[in-house]
């Protein structure tokens, strides 16, 4: 896939990965990090549309290389909210609040 076609499918498909990243920042409870998800979601989405190798359906090679990296990303920014929340309350459990 030339350069030229790599970015007519990445404009193509940035309002989806864009409806996709804020969706999940809210549905997830996720919102406070809803910048960098959907940093993370159009990262994801640049680097599959440069994986596309003109075999197959470019979009949906696409948009399921997304999907995966879009869970992992909630996965991750979970996991450092459960981090911060854990140390929180073990500081006000421990009067060191």
């Amino acid at each position: 896939m030339s350069n030229h076609e790599a970015q007519e499918l990445y404009e193509q498909l940035e309002p989806w990965a864009r409806q996709l990243a804020s969706s999940i920042a809210n549905r997830t409870g996720l919102a406070r990090w809803a910048d960098d998800i959907a940093q993370d979601v159009l990262i994801a989405l640049w680097e599959a549309v440069c994986a596309v190798d003109g075999r197959g359906d470019a979009i949906a090679f696409t948009k399921q290389r997304v999907q995966y990296r879009a869970k992992n990303a909630v996965k991750r920014y979970g996991r450092w909210d459960d981090r911060e929340l854990t140390g929180l309350l073990n500081d006000i459990s421990n009067d060191t609040f």
